[in-house]
């Protein structure tokens, strides 16, 4: 049976073994099963600062809002208009600031976490609030709550806390901006962020590049055509060692080629650098000069 006979044979048991393969390579969800899944997986820990819309799957990521020791930029300051005192807040993370030229006022359980604060006319300071990095839904609002601030001033049984609520803003040229509304008993501050982090965005995640997604196509068609090859001759025509590569005297040919340009260019090149013999020595000469002596000696016995 010849190589064009066998061909359609060697492509059935191709076909046959990427079928199998198939089974065990998972594809690419839809969008529905992806939003199910992150359903589901909405108990395992969110990234840092971000999250999941419980209802659309759609992700929201406020880190980049986030100040750190090493921004230039410091904490936000955020006007308190008729509350006679300016805001300082930072998000996802404790201020920044430099909290030692204050007096903590209020009974602040931890310096170390505040995520906000005020200072009156006295120089004393009130925490509005630790530092979160959990933002959550409240219905279509994306929420992030201070709690567990300083005492509030109208009962010690509370403590201060602060409520900001974002707002989704699509033009990219506009900063951020964070505005106080309104506050309750001086216990309870709300806050509204205007900013294009709190808009619906893609989860950044390891793609493979179009080059990886072929040379794996490639990879694994070159691995069906030989495996199943190798198989089929070796079931088929009871073949053994080189002879069960499929293909085999084409390939064979093709090497023979490979070898044979491979020494032609060899010669070439080595023809471009005259290669001679030494003066000396005269291969083969002597060895063909015997010869013929003992050649015309056989000649003049038998005569």
């Amino acid at each position: 049976m010849s190589s064009l006979q066998r061909l359609p044979y060697v492509i059935l048991f191709s076909l046959i073994f990427l079928t199998k393969f198939a089974r065990c390579v998972p594809f690419s969800p839809t969008k529905q099963e992806v939003q199910v899944h992150e359903r589901a997986s909405k108990a395992k820990e969110e990234p840092f600062c971000s999250l999941y819309h419980p209802g659309t799957g759609e992700f929201y990521d406020l880190s980049p809002l986030s100040r750190s020791n090493l921004s230039t930029k410091g904490d936000y300051s955020v006007s308190g208009y008729d509350f006679e005192a300016n805001f300082t807040l930072n998000l996802c993370k404790p201020v920044t600031s430099n909290l030692s030229n204050y007096t903590f006022a209020g009974d602040i359980p931890s310096a170390e976490s505040i995520g906000g604060f005020f200072v009156d006319e006295r120089k004393r300071m009130f925490s509005i609030g630790e530092a979160s990095s959990e933002p959550y839904f409240r219905g279509k609002k994306l929420i992030m709550e201070l709690e567990n601030g300083s005492r509030c001033p109208t009962s010690d049984d509370l403590r201060m806390r602060s409520i900001i609520s974002f707002s989704c803003n699509r033009d990219p040229y506009a900063s951020s901006s964070i505005s106080y509304v309104a506050n309750v008993l001086d216990c309870v501050f709300f806050f509204e962020w205007k900013t294009i982090h709190a808009c619906p965005t893609v989860k950044k995640e390891a793609t493979l590049s179009p080059l990886s997604v072929f040379l794996i196509f490639c990879t694994v068609a070159f691995l069906a055509y030989f495996v199943g090859g190798c198989m089929y001759n070796r079931a088929i025509f009871n073949a053994r060692g080189l002879r069960q590569i499929p293909n085999y005297e084409l390939w064979h040919s093709m090497f023979s080629l490979i070898v044979d340009f491979s020494i032609i260019a060899f010669a070439s090149f080595a023809s471009c650098f005259n290669f001679r013999k030494p003066s000396g020595i005269r291969l083969g000469e002597g060895t063909a000069n015997n010869l013929d002596d003992a050649l015309i000696d056989d000649i003049d016995t038998n005569t």
